[in-house]
Parts: C-alpha cells; sequence; structure tokens
C-alpha cells in the first residue's frame, strides 16, 4: 500500500488515519521500521511539520517509538483495534477542565526541570517565543513548548503538545466584531519573525526580526477613530520590525542581578513619497483614502536594571520610552499605533486602530493620554515611564512564584514631539503583588497613588487599584 494526498480539511485526522491503515494493510508488527519521514510527507501531500505532529500524538500513547538516526518503529500491535479513531475522539470530545487539570500537572514539573536544566540557548529560544507570544495571541503556546523544550525530556515535550492541540480545537478566538447597530470590525494579521543570539559585543544580545501584515476593516465604527466620523473602510499595516536587545539578568520570573535593555523599531514604507499630495489635495480626500495606506517609523527603548541589596531583597530600575513620527509632515502622523498612558494597561478587544496601552500606577486607565477628557480616541506620540521597584519574594516555589513591592513612577505622553518637556511628569507611588503560576502566568494586584492632578478629569489621580496580566502594567 502506498499513502494518498490528503485532500480532507482536517489534515489532523487524515494523517492518523492514513497511518492507521498503512500499518494494517502492511502487516506491520511492533519493531517493523515505517518509512522515512520525507516519504510519507510527499506521499501525503502535506508538510514535515503536520506529520510529526501526527507522530508525536502516536509517541505519547505508545503506539510508534523514535530511534534517533534510524527514524521510527512500530510498538505495539494495532491490527485488530480501532486505536488511531479513538485518539481522534479523545481529541475531539475531550472535556476542557479535565485538558485544563491535565496542563497545570505538566506544565509544575516542566517549570521545575526547565530551571534546572535549561541551557543558554534554551533562555534564548524562551525568550524569543516571549517577545513572538506578545505580537499574536496564537503564537502564546509557543511560550509553553519552549519550556518543555528546556527541560531536555521529550516525554515532557510530547505530553504538552498534545494537550495543548485538544485544548486548541475546543478554543475559539476570533478577533471580528458585528453589532445589532451594523457596526463591524474586523483585523486580520500575518507574523514573520526570527530571532538569533549574537556572540559580539557578547553572548548576552539578540536580534528579533519580523515581518507583519495587518488589515482594518471596519464598518460603521465611528466609537474608536477620532478622524473619521462614518468610521468605514479597509485600512493596511505592513511593516518591518528589529530589535536588538541585551540581556544579562540571571533568572526569569524573580530577577536579582543583571540588566535587560531593548531598542527596537518598526518601519513601514513611505507610501506618500512615493505618490505626494498637497494639503489642499489631502484635505479634499476621504479618510479612507487618505489614511488605507497606514505609513509610520516607530521607536521604542526599555532598560530595566536589578541589584540584590540583601539576602532576596531586590531593587530594580526601569525606563520606557516611544516616538511615533511620520516620513510625510504634509499627511501628518497616522491616527494607528498611538500610545495611551495610565492605569493597568490591559489592552481591550474593542480598540481596533493597534494603539499601545502603558500601564501606569496611580490613575485611571489611559487618562494621562494627551486630551484625555476631550477626546479619547487620539493618543500620543511620545511617550515616557520611568519606574524604581523594591521587591522581597514570598515564595520562590516554581510552581508559584510570589514576591511584594514597593514603587514609585514619574511619565507623561504627548501630543507631539515638540511639546515633550522631560521635567513635566506625572508622579505616583504605592504597593503591589505579582504572583507568577504556569497555569495563568503572571498575575499582579497594585494600589497606587497618584499625587498630580489630570486636567478635565479631577477622579484620575488619587487612590487607584490596579489588576493587571503578564506584566501589562510594568
Amino acid at each position: 500500500m502506498d499513502f494518498t494526498k490528503i485532500s480532507h480539511s482536517r489534515l489532523y485526522e487524515d494523517v492518523l488515519m492514513q497511518l492507521e491503515n498503512y500499518i494494517k494493510e502492511n502487516g506491520l508488527k511492533p519493531n517493523d521500521k515505517l518509512p522515512a519521514e520525507r516519504i510519507i510527507a510527499e506521499q501525503l501531500g502535506v508538510s514535515r511539520g503536520t506529520l510529526r505532529e501526527a507522530f508525536r500524538v502516536l509517541e505519547t500513547n505508545g503506539v510508534l517509538t523514535a530511534v534517533p538516526g534510524s527514524g521510527r518503529t512500530l510498538r505495539q500491535d494495532i491490527t485488530k483495534v480501532n486505536l488511531i479513531k479513538e485518539l481522534v475522539n479523545d481529541v475531539e470530545y475531550s472535556d476542557a477542565m479535565n485538558l485544563m487539570e491535565l496542563r497545570l500537572t505538566l506544565e509544575k514539573g516542566i517549570l521545575e526541570q526547565a530551571i534546572k536544566r535549561a541551557t543558554p540557548q534554551d533562555l534564548l529560544e524562551v525568550e524569543i517565543s516571549h517577545q513572538l507570544s506578545e505580537r499574536a495571541y496564537d503564537l502564546r503556546n509557543s511560550f509553553h513548548l519552549a519550556l518543555a523544550k528546556a527541560t531536555h525530556n521529550e516525554a515532557f515535550y510530547n505530553a504538552l503538545y498534545l494537550n495543548l492541540s485538544q485544548l486548541a480545537s475546543i478554543r475559539i478566538y476570533s478577533n471580528s466584531k458585528d453589532t445589532r447597530d451594523k457596526v463591524k470590525r474586523d483585523q486580520h494579521g500575518l507574523i514573520f519573525g526570527l530571532g538569533r543570539r549574537l556572540e559580539w559585543p557578547d553572548d548576552f544580545f539578540t536580534l528579533y526580526q519580523s515581518i507583519n501584515m495587518i488589515r482594518y476593516s471596519l464598518v460603521n465604527y465611528t466609537g474608536i477613530f477620532a478622524f473619521d466620523e462614518a468610521g468605514n473602510g479597509d485600512y493596511y499595516n505592513f511593516n518591518y520590525g528589529i530589535t536588538l536587545a541585551r540581556n544579562s539578568t540571571d533568572q526569569i520570573f524573580y530577577p536579582r542581578r543583571g540588566s535587560d535593555i531593548s531598542l527596537g523599531v518598526r518601519l513601514t514604507p513611505p507610501y506618500s513619497l512615493f505618490n505626494p499630495h498637497t494639503a489642499a489635495e489631502y484635505s479634499e480626500m476621504s479618510t479612507n483614502d487618505r489614511y488605507r495606506w497606514i505609513e509610520y517609523h516607530k521607536w521604542d527603548f526599555k532598560a530595566a536594571w536589578y541589584q540584590q541589596i540583601a539576602g532576596d531583597l531586590v531593587l530594580m530600575v526601569r525606563a520606557k520610552f516611544g516616538v511615533l513620527g511620520c516620513y510625510n509632515k504634509t499627511l501628518g502622523i497616522t491616527p494607528f499605533e498611538r500610545y495611551f498612558l495610565g492605569g493597568d494597561g490591559i489592552s481591550t478587544y474593542n480598540n481596533f486602530d493597534g494603539r499601545e496601552i502603558i500601564g501606569f500606577r496611580g490613575y485611571a486607565n489611559e487618562s494621562l493620554t494627551p486630551d484625555h477628557y476631550i477626546d479619547n480616541d487620539v493618543g500620543g506620540t511620545v511617550y515616557n515611564k520611568n519606574t524604581v521597584e523594591l521587591r522581597y519574594p514570598l515564595s520562590l516555589n516554581p510552581t508559584a512564584v510570589i514576591y511584594a513591592l514597593m514603587f514609585i513612577e514619574t511619565g507623561n505622553c504627548w501630543a507631539t514631539f515638540r511639546s515633550v518637556n522631560p521635567f513635566d511628569l506625572y508622579r505616583s507611588a504605592g504597593v503591589g503583588v505579582r504572583i507568577y503560576m504556569p497555569m495563568f502566568g503572571l498575575l499582579g494586584l497594585d494600589w497606587g497613588y497618584g499625587f498630580d492632578n489630570v486636567p478635565g478629569d479631577p477622579s484620575a489621580n488619587g487612590s487607584q487599584f490596579h489588576f493587571s496580566i503578564n506584566g501589562s502594567i510594568d
């Protein structure tokens, strides 16, 4: 028997079924060898990545075994059972709560072993996967798989991979919304990312590059874009990003010493320079025509420094700075990709303009954005945030890292680069706690007091409580 090309939309099932048919029709017995991976993939007409996904399921369930340098062999006789069908049914109908419970148990062990066994290269892959997961919701599992790989235990990796695949078949995610008022917003994106560790000036340096393609489709979407009363049209954001970083911290979850510095820039093509227009011509254009091809250059600098003071007491000093610029002063700075400062820093799915929300404790959400009390959808083009924290761990157990902190913060957000005043900063201070658990990531609860009044919003400062997820407020 040969394999036939896959045409079914569910590659996962079809590959498993054809592997089962091949084993049965060729009468393979335990210890018999399967054809080479390359040959099977070519005959099925699928990628080797898809084929390996099916192999991992079979290896995890004891059907196949992988022998380094020799391919894969059969471990058990399946000629009289419908084992593959049972596996597929398990994937389709497994209870979500049971799968989550299994994942929690797996990740506790994975984290413990990764801390003990991770090499510098493993840490690089974890760091890069974390950067990818921050940029795209659907890449969030790459971080957990990178940790599993760092255990150097194939059983851990295969078990987690299967568990995540099962959960993915249950989870539904969409960044599209259609309301009764005929308001519709869609956002579709694609990211290609590549990161590597540099050997010069030292091996703490990494270089990350990405190509990002995003399309925004809006219908009667007046609640977000201050520049368009109708809120209609398609807008395209194609950009290239590059980030140079140096991370010399001694730990991932509770660093005691070292620094973490990065400088990144994202660039779109300068469309307006290819086909220039006068200010009068731009004023006569519709919003869709004027901003359809989003153009900008965006610079972000982040630096954090950690110093162990006594025992596990750690001082952390951090600075962040961002600038959004334009190529064509006549066109001006794009309404997309702007900065919004204040509060917990958690992005909401209602915002479909690529805005970057920066947390700032002691003030209400986005309240430190320029003229926020007049129009809360304009945003700023420059921001600065500085933080000093004193941290002390309450638990360093790998399954639940918990630490308390005291902080002082200063910062501001400006509408234009010309209006920047480095001495005109909002100030706050307070306390908080961070909890890291493998299942949920980093959770935070902070109380902050904002010392400075916010123009037009007397309730924006003063005593404020903030809940954060995955460092959104940091």
